[in-house]
């Protein structure tokens, strides 16, 4: 999260050094507390969690609740030092942002994304009593051109960072994201264990005796990475390294997965090129020229947001 706001051209042209507190607060406590066990198995096992958060996110909600009550005490509240409507707005956006990273908020906060914010070419942005204009490569402001960025997008910018920011492995050397890859099915097979200890229906891929997630890691990339990843550079440009890793990583899984799989072109619909550079080993990256809508092969992907 750190390298996306400082690097990636959301710091300092639309976020103030409260709003990157904000940014890497949410980004340490989105997972704080996690059972280890996505947001359905809580609720189809009537757990703690599910019954106090009304069966809404609750993992999420209990990751930044926690984590909140947490920061109050005296011992822990390095914020006391902002006055209070500071620590609300601190504390608002970061709920915002833990919240965002629910998978079931997936294709709403792209459509919200997609919609509120594009490229500009010129942007003024205001810090402190001055005002300047500057030009979108040198500090890429994406929003409306002429003008400060109003707080919804700011606020959607933000939440399509954080969840950019969860599945960073995807934008790590392939090494390394295949070792989180691996970490994560593991996960998941212990949520299969315990569903078919209780006589639950076991989720798909936590069945440790089937395929597991390590084996259908490109239809992962096709229906949720690749459409986000594109998306976010699009309209963050300098973030577009992390765009040309995880489309490395998704050709290693295209061959590694399945031979078969890898002899077919790669998917690219409701895409068009928006860059390209023939130096690069991918010559045309793609932006989403229409938001995605829920179907069943993005269902199974709902609950892999963990990093």
């Amino acid at each position: 999260m750190f390298v996306i706001t400082t690097h990636g051209g959301l710091y300092p042209s639309i976020l103030d050094r409260t709003g990157l507190l904000c940014c890497l607060l949410a980004a340490i406590v989105h997972d704080f507390e996690h059972t280890g066990f996505t947001n359905d198995y809580l609720i189809n096992t009537e757990h703690p969690i599910a019954m106090t958060y009304n069966n809404k996110a609750p993992q999420e909600n209990h990751h930044v609740a926690a984590a909140l009550q947490l920061l109050v005490q005296p011992e822990f509240n390095f914020l006391e030092g902002f006055g209070w409507e500071a620590r609300l707005a601190i504390r608002r956006r970061v709920i915002d942002m833990v919240l965002a990273t629910d998978m079931k908020a997936h294709m709403d906060i792209m459509a919200q994304f997609q919609h509120q914010l594009h490229p500009a070419e010129k942007v003024t942005h205001e810090a402190g009593s001055s005002s300047h204009q500057s030009n979108a490569k040198a500090a890429p402001l994406s929003m409306d051109s002429h003008c400060d960025p109003v707080p919804e997008q700011v606020s959607i910018a933000l939440q399509m960072a954080i969840k950019v920011a969860d599945v960073a492995h995807l934008a790590a050397a392939f090494p390394v994201h295949y070792r989180w890859v691996k970490c994560l099915e593991e996960e998941f097979f212990l949520q299969g264990d315990h569903e078919a200890a209780q006589e639950l229906a076991v989720t798909r891929f936590m069945d440790r005796q089937q395929q597991g997630v390590s084996q259908s890691q490109a239809g992962f990339f096709e229906v949720i990475a690749l459409p986000m990843f594109m998306t976010f550079v699009h309209v963050f440009p300098c973030c577009q390294p992390m765009l040309e890793l995880v489309l490395s990583n998704y050709e290693d899984w295209r061959s590694l997965n399945d031979v078969r799989l890898a002899q077919r072109p790669a998917p690219i619909w409701h895409m068009k090129p928006v860059v390209a550079d023939r130096k690069r080993k991918h010559s045309t990256f793609y932006e989403s020229a229409t938001s995605s809508s829920a179907n069943d092969d993005s269902l199974m992907f709902s609950s892999w947001n963990r990093v």
